[in-house]
């Protein structure tokens, strides 16, 4: 995977458990997380948000929008700045895909990336959060196989934006826009997700054209 960058898994490992990331520097990403409106994190709230290590680089403009959303929805929420860390997903992926990889080693890389997992699940039940909130939809997808018996309390941030609005009559200007329904056709690791319900919920936004 092109996230590696040419680690092994072993290196990737020790770069999550030495840094709290697959591959950024918590400088960087504490700079861009500050760029976009946060809040200072509350010593509790219903809702702990993860961001993962990409989304903050990846895709600023929808993180900002996000964030503004469950401000202008009222919803609870708070976040640790310095000792989130990295879900292993992009590590976790790969003994989905490599088909070739012993059950040993797949076994192993998973129980790791399950630890990682805890440990972000820690500080949300320290902040007494109810739901564990993930900006980045590969993390939602791994938690909710990690925590399978609790997956209703493990959501990416667009399950709750549209459990929170939905009741809501939301309006745009007239646009049209075309709408790409996403790798997760082609890949199994993410299809956990409720990509029908967030189609459908868009569709319902007055002025908001779709094109499939």
């Amino acid at each position: 995977a092109f996230l590696a960058s040419g680690r092994s898994h072993d290196e990737q490992i020790r770069c999550i458990r030495e840094t709290g990331n697959h591959a950024p520097t918590w400088l960087l990403r504490s700079a861009l997380l500050s760029s976009i409106g946060l809040a200072p994190p509350k010593q509790s709230a219903e809702n702990f948000v993860v961001f993962g290590c990409y989304v903050p680089f990846m895709a600023i403009p929808e993180l900002q929008a996000s964030i503004r959303l469950l401000q202008l929805a009222g919803i609870d929420y708070t976040y640790s700045p310095d000792k989130e860390v990295c879900c292993g997903a992009p590590i976790w992926e790969d003994t989905v895909e490599l088909v070739d990889m012993k059950d040993e080693r797949r076994e192993e890389i998973q129980g790791k990336c399950k630890g990682f997992m805890e440990t972000n699940n820690a500080l949300g039940s320290q902040a007494q959060a109810i739901n564990m909130i993930y900006t980045c939809h590969n993390c939602a997808s791994l938690a909710r196989r990690t925590f399978a018996e609790d997956d209703g309390h493990h959501l990416w941030i667009y399950d709750l934006l549209v459990d929170r609005l939905r009741d809501r009559t939301l309006e745009i200007e007239p646009a049209t826009y075309g709408y790409y329904r996403g790798c997760h056709r082609h890949f199994p690791f993410i299809s956990n997700l409720g990509w029908k319900t967030y189609r459908e919920f868009l569709g319902n936004i007055k002025g908001l054209t779709l094109i499939d």
